[in-house]
């Protein structure tokens, strides 16, 4: 037998196999989902635009405003029931952006630990936590863990009529 009568020894590449491109195909699919539910997971954990990172500031605007403060103390160590507050069953759901809007709340991020000085402060026991402080400074209300917009709406309601 003659060296180019064997298969595969007439000098081109053998092509790949349908199975082969069904794997890659399957493969980049996956590499797609993984990435997608990437973005979206992290996506959430941004807080609101509204959000700011200044409690002091805020404390002064709130005083001589006459306008209540919304702190929330998150934390690192409490990333999914963060994200689950901050996320669109949250903070992002349109009931309690209204509730902000129609209070005129100042709304701050503290990222805290429940032991560190200005939890302890605000009687903060876990992350996340919503304190809601009169203009003066003096809590109004709280709500602590993993808790939904409804919850949410609900003491920034109460809080604002604690108010009048």
């Amino acid at each position: 037998m003659a060296e180019s009568d064997t298969p595969g020894s007439s000098g081109r590449k053998a092509r790949p196999s349908k199975d082969r491109w069904v794997k890659l195909g399957m493969l980049a699919v996956l590499v797609i989902a993984l990435g997608v539910v990437y973005v979206l997971s992290t996506r959430s954990a941004r807080l609101p635009e509204y959000f700011k990172f200044d409690l002091d500031g805020a404390l002064r605007a709130a005083k001589a405003e006459r306008r209540p403060v919304v702190v929330l103390f998150w934390s690192e160590l409490a990333d999914d029931a963060t994200r689950y507050v901050v996320g669109a069953k949250g903070l992002r759901h349109q009931q309690v952006t209204k509730a902000v809007d129609r209070h005129k709340y100042l709304c701050v991020a503290i990222n805290a630990t429940a032991k560190s000085k200005r939890a302890v402060k605000y009687g903060v026991k876990t992350t996340p936590a919503l304190v809601v402080l009169s203009p003066d400074g003096l809590p109004l209300g709280r709500l602590e863990g993993r808790k939904g917009h409804s919850a949410i709406e609900e003491l920034l309601s109460t809080a604002a009529e604690k108010l009048k």
